[in-house]
């Protein structure tokens, strides 16, 4: 497959294979495979593609159970491996129960709009976003907050079902948070993501509940919460990133 704009982010001539998008790719794959929906997922971000390149997804189900599927992806270009992810797949039968509780914020409809910084022929513009409580933008302007967690609503602009591979994608949207809790122009590069799966509903919203948990030797570490419009907790991300300071960015942006 091609990786088109519309799958990358970054900035100018920086863009390459939003991490997200990989990760959904090969969770996608993995299921069309195996036939069953994922339970869980991590990716290992090896390199960066960019846009225009042709990358290979090779599937491989290591176990193969009566309910329970163990698979692997790798994802490469020009014989180079960018993502390698590892799932389980499958469903049981048994109870459902759900203690996790989305924090208190208004609805989506209570909430003002904002674009994502990448919004011109990005995946940044493939999605809406409302934030309800902390900064969403990508020049925090309130300083250091003392709680470290963003919440925004957010759905694609597709008419798409917000399904597995959409939430894998919409759980990369870590980096707000980061400047959200710094109240400094930081950003970062994946170095991990794994996604679990809770119940899914059909919603049109879901609230995302970022959590920077903590800075340390230069690496972040955090969560991500995604709950559907009702409150159904559909799933919970975790991921490390490499911290990058993007202030000579947005100087560039200012003096042009």
């Amino acid at each position: 497959m091609t990786v088109t704009d519309g799958l990358a982010a970054g900035r100018g001539d920086h863009r390459f294979l939003f991490g997200g998008a990989g990760l959904a790719c090969a969770v996608e794959a993995m299921q069309h495979a195996s036939g069953r929906p994922a339970i869980w997922a991590t990716a290992q971000y090896l390199s960066y593609v960019r846009p225009g390149s042709t990358i290979d997804i090779a599937v491989d189900l290591a176990t193969v159970g009566r309910a329970i599927t163990q698979a692997r992806a790798t994802i490469r270009h020009e014989g180079r491996e960018i993502i390698t992810a590892t799932a389980a797949l499958g469903q049981r039968d048994g109870p459902s129960d759900q203690w996790a509780r989305p924090a208190v914020a208004p609805p989506p409809e209570d909430c003002s709009e904002i674009a994502h910084w990448n919004t011109d022929a990005s995946i940044g513009g493939r999605f809406v976003f409302r934030p309800a409580h902390g900064y969403f933008g990508y020049a925090p302007t309130a300083g250091r907050q003392e709680d470290g967690r963003l919440l925004f609503w957010m759905r694609p602009t597709e008419d798409v079902p917000i399904n597995r591979t959409v939430l894998a994608v919409m759980a990369d949207f870590f980096t707000p948070g980061i400047r959200n809790a710094t109240g400094k122009v930081l950003g970062g590069n994946s170095l991990d993501n794994t996604i679990r799966y809770g119940s899914l509903v059909a919603t049109d919203w879901v609230l995302c509940e970022v959590f920077l948990e903590a800075i340390a030797n230069g690496f972040t570490l955090g969560t991500m919460r995604i709950f559907a419009r009702d409150g159904t907790l559909m799933a919970s991300a975790s991921q490390s990133m490499i911290l990058r300071d993007r202030s000579n960015a947005v100087q560039k942006d200012v003096t042009r």
